[in-house]
């Protein structure tokens, strides 16, 4: 594990950010989001950045790789999500980039918030790997500190899934899906959860 990091909560976040921004790019949330393709990777730049900077820079931890091509951001147990009013209240930015589409955003952080798991656990914000380097098993690896650090305490760990084409790989990393959010409003939402596993 000696090639993954932890972040400084002082650390520039925006090899962090540019590098989630493209690994996001095509993710039928984001699309679904952000449609227009010729802007959308500048709008994910700022929406991984008012993340970052104020959920998981004071609330979360962010692991990178040395070569800055994989990140995840994590959440643990008894750290604040952000509902609606949050959402409005603390992300202006987000907020403008978003647009018309504010509403029905809105509205699905609420229909989500009803199905996420309440019980304390280490919550998946973000995983990303750039693209021109998945497949090369980078995702696995950024995600085994966290795994690791839940099991030894015997945490789960929740997530929720936007792209079909994901599950197997967090079903491979002991994650199986607990809830899906359909809405005739929003794409849908996989909601996964992983039980702690016992240490070898």
């Amino acid at each position: 594990m000696s090639s993954i990091r932890l972040m400084n909560q002082t650390s520039d976040p925006t090899p962090v950010v540019s590098l989630l921004a493209k690994a996001f790019f095509d993710d039928p949330e984001f699309v679904w989001m952000f449609p227009d393709a010729a802007d959308r990777e500048r709008r994910l730049r700022v929406f991984m950045s008012v993340f970052y900077t104020h959920q998981f820079s004071p609330h979360g931890q962010c692991y990178v790789n040395e070569s800055l091509t994989a990140a995840t951001y994590w959440l643990p147990p008894g750290a604040p999500f952000v509902g609606p009013r949050e959402f409005v209240k603390m992300f202006p930015p987000i907020a403008r980039e978003l647009g018309t589409r504010l509403p029905a955003v809105l509205l699905q952080l609420h229909h989500m918030s009803k199905l996420q798991a309440k019980e304390p656990r280490y919550y998946l914000g973000e995983i990303g790997v750039l693209p021109e380097h998945q497949g090369q098993g980078l995702g696995s690896k950024i995600m085994q500190p966290v795994l690791e650090l839940a099991d030894r305490e015997s945490m789960p760990c929740a997530l929720e899934c936007t792209n079909p084409k994901n599950h197997v790989f967090y079903q491979r990393l002991g994650f199986t899906i607990r809830n899906v959010g359909t809405s005739r409003f929003h794409p849908t939402v996989w909601f996964m959860t992983r039980d702690p596993q016992k240490i070898k």
